[in-house]
Parts: structure tokens; C-alpha cells; sequence
């Protein structure tokens, strides 16, 4: 289960009334992509208000990673506006009993750069797909891709695992971008065949 991730930090001093506010998006998160600054208070997601966090929690987690929903929002200076947001993925500290990996694909897979922020990350979430596991003898372990930002396949820019495993079923040859996780400014080009 991937559960959905917005990337805000909540407001505990939260005047009362209807919906959720919060003080800050975390840069480069769902939340400040799509647009939502300090202030704002979050009334409702996909039409279920919510006025508490856990309510916001739940339906955020519920959404699931990679989803887009709809967030009601009231903006610090009295407009309301509905907010379509694609959620990343939050990685529970809670321990998985059993889950279903994604087979290895050219050596790789992936996940979302939001787990990043999850452990501590302390810049902005970067955009790409996270190299989680390399396969033990590939072309993609001799290339040291573990733990890589993979910004694009063959230029063409990648936001999701989903996005990446689409990209790499062509057949031939696959030229990737990355980032490192130490030096997010420092990209280079890997090809696999």
C-alpha cells in the first residue's frame, strides 16, 4: 500500500473553525506545487471536509501515491478555490509485514523522491524517481545507481515510478539523467542497454 503524501507541516496553534491550516508546504512537495502558501487552510479533500489533521491525514493516506484529488481550499485573504493536487508517496515509519515489489527493470527499481523528506532529506524534494534497488550483477550496479535521482528516460521527464516503468519497456538502449542524493545540483547521463 502506497499511501498518498501532500508534504505540509501543520499549524498546532490552529485557530478553530472549519478545515486544516498549516504554516508550511515543504519545498518542492505536491502541496507548494500546486500552490499552497502559509495560511491557508485546507476545508475539504475529493468533497470530505475535514477539521481536523487526522481527518486531513486519513484522507490525504487514503488517496493513495500517485493520485490526484481535490483539495478545497480557503486562502489567507478570504477566496476559497478547488486545488487539484497529485500526491507523492508517504513512507509510514511502521514496519511492512508483506508487500509486492515491482520486478527489477533493467536492473532498477524505483520509488518517489517524497520518501526523501521522510528521512530527514533537508532541501527541497527533488523531482525524479528515487533508486531504491539495484540487481546484483546488472549494468545499473557497475554504473553505482543505488540511491540515484533519475531525472529523465531519453529526455523525456519522469515524476513517478509509474512514469519510469513506462518509459524503460522500450526495447534498446535507455539514456538516463541523475541527480546524486549527496550533490542534487551535480546530473549525469548513464545509458543502459
Amino acid at each position: 500500500m502506497e499511501y498518498g503524501f501532500l508534504g505540509i507541516q501543520f499549524d498546532r496553534t490552529s485557530m478553530q473553525g472549519p478545515g486544516v491550516s498549516f504554516y508550511q508546504a515543504l519545498p518542492g512537495s505536491p502541496a507548494e506545487r500546486a500552490g499552497l502558501r502559509s495560511g491557508d487552510r485546507i476545508l475539504a479533500v475529493n468533497n470530505v471536509p475535514v477539521n481536523e489533521n487526522d481527518d486531513l491525514i486519513l484522507e490525504i493516506n487514503r488517496a493513495l501515491a500517485g493520485s490526484t484529488v481535490r483539495l478545497e481550499i480557503q486562502r489567507r485573504f478570504g477566496s476559497k478555490e478547488t486545488v487539484p493536487v497529485t500526491v507523492a508517496k508517504y513512507n509510514p515509519s511502521w514496519t511492512i509485514i508483506a508487500s509486492e515489489k515491482h520486478p527489477f527493470v533493467r536492473g532498477l527499481r524505483v520509488d518517489y523522491t517524497s520518501i526523501l523528506a521522510q528521512r530527514g532529506w533537508q532541501r527541497e524534494v527533488p523531482p525524479g524517481v528515487l533508486v531504491r534497488d539495484v540487481e546484483k550483477g546488472s549494468q545499473a550496479e557497475s554504473a553505482r545507481l543505488q540511491d540515484a535521482i533519475i531525472l529523465r528516460v531519453d529526455g523525456e521527464e519522469v515524476h513517478t515510478p509509474a512514469e519510469f516503468y513506462e518509459r524503460m519497456r522500450k526495447n534498446g538502449s535507455v539514456e538516463l539523467t541523475l541527480a546524486s542524493c549527496d550533490e542534487h545540483n551535480h546530473t549525469r547521463r548513464v545509458t543502459l542497454d
